[in-house]
Parts: C-alpha cells; structure tokens; sequence
C-alpha cells in the first residue's frame, strides 16, 4: 500500500499521543508531506532540471542554492 494511503493510518494511530504532547498541527503536516515531498525531493528536482536545461554541475548546484534561499524566506 503507498505511504500516501497509510499516512491516515498512522495518523490515526499516533493522534492520543499527538494530543497529549500538544502537537496535532505538527504531526499533521505529514500529509502535506506526503502529498507534495520534501525539501530534498524539491531539491533533487531544481537540480536535475537544471541539468537538464544545459546548466554545468556547479550552475546546478547554485540553483538548489538561490532555491533554498528563497525557500527559507517564504518566496516560494
């Protein structure tokens, strides 16, 4: 069964003691998680299309770079 299916589940699992430690909200984002990947899947992406495009490793590397960047600041 794929985790996107489990991930339910096991939230339904985990929910008394999500509840107890007061961390629904962050527990929750599993889904989000699951649904759209990580910031490593994001990464990978960003680099291997730019590869892609013609970009040299180190152009690649810059991009993930510049990504995180606008990431962390909320920009994408």
């Amino acid at each position: 069964m794929p985790f996107r299916e489990l991930i339910d589940e096991l939230l339904a699992f985990i929910a008394e003691d999500a509840h107890a430690l007061g961390c629904e909200t962050d527990v929750m984002r599993a889904r989000e998680i699951a649904k759209t990947g990580t910031s490593a899947d994001r990464q990978v992406d960003c680099f291997t299309r730019r590869l892609a495009h013609g970009a040299s490793r180190e152009h690649a590397l810059a991009a993930v770079v510049d990504f995180l960047a606008a990431e962390t600041a909320g920009r994408i």
